[in-house]
């Protein structure tokens, strides 16, 4: 695929690209200070652990708190630099990908910067706040695209733990805000046009945690077991939608049952978990049926 890129589309950093001034100057930064922060704990947990060691070793101004210090760096503030690092390369290698295909690139962008960028799609009216990371954007065989890391925050009602938690005598808010990230990519311009629906795929493992309790209008038009199995649809008008969603169509989403769809306005925009999205090809497979 990365060679059809190449060779079929060379407009992700050519001038005239029509978010030009969003991704001019954009860059990773190789340090920041969230990398300064990590740097300065490990040399702190090194630190620490040598002290430890010497302890073991018979160190006359050794101490046993050093192994309760080692044990609070190393094994409950550890994991939580692994869960870093794995979302700085995962970054690192969407600019890769972008780079070697001449699309479009930003680290990161506030709720304000991304407004140009966002359709009137239900998903970007969801939260208080939007932030995204890993931002790319271009062409794959003539169709644009807008690829991203997106959060937002939702308030969600915790009256039932706060419940339970003011009976242990700890004082809980009945509402907290809580952070949704999800690998989306957006298709501002289809190849044909659609009418309005979405593809929601069922189960409480495939959602994120505020649309476990959404309800929708699904539409019966399962063709295909697997994929009633494992998605519903909703939208309108009923008869174009499920034209839309032909045999063939349904077939392949049987197949990819992760995908979380949403189409208005002759606008597109498809969504994965980010664990399971990869940048090479999570933004090219699901518009294929339609093309």
């Amino acid at each position: 695929m990365s060679r059809d890129l190449k060779q079929s589309e060379k407009a992700g950093t050519q001038p005239g690209s029509s978010h030009a001034d969003f991704f001019t100057g954009s860059h990773i930064p190789t340090w920041d200070w969230q990398a300064w922060l990590w740097l300065a704990y490990w040399l702190l947990a090194t630190a620490v652990l040598l002290l430890f060691i010497l302890t073991i070793a018979g160190w006359e101004h050794g101490n046993t708190v050093y192994g309760l210090v080692t044990f609070l760096l190393w094994g409950i503030a550890a994991p939580f630099w692994f869960m870093w690092r794995g979302r700085r390369r995962r970054i690192h290698g969407v600019a890769r990908f972008a780079r070697r295909n001449e699309l479009d690139f930003r680290y990161q962008a506030t709720q304000e910067e991304l407004e140009p960028l966002l359709p009137s799609l239900p998903l970007f009216q969801r939260g208080q706040k939007r932030w995204a990371k890993g931002i790319m954007a271009g062409k794959w065989h003539g169709v644009s695209f807008v690829f991203m890391d997106l959060t937002y925050q939702v308030k969600l009602n915790l009256k039932a733990i706060s419940g339970v938690a003011s009976l242990a005598g700890v004082d809980v808010d009945g509402e907290g805000n809580h952070p949704e990230t999800q690998t989306v990519v957006i298709f501002p311009e289809l190849p044909r046009r659609l009418p309005t629906f979405r593809l929601v795929p069922r189960g409480v493992m495939q959602r994120t945690l505020s649309r476990v309790a959404e309800k929708y209008d699904e539409l019966d038009i399962a063709a295909n077991e697997e994929f009633g199995r494992n998605y519903l649809v909703e939208g309108k008008p009923a008869d174009v939608v499920a034209r839309v969603f032909s045999r063939k169509v349904q077939e392949f989403f049987a197949k990819n049952a992760t995908w979380y769809i949403e189409c208005g306005n002759a606008r597109w925009r498809s969504s994965a978990p980010v664990s399971s999205a990869r940048p090479p090809n999570c933004h090219s497979d699901s518009i294929s049926p339609w093309k």
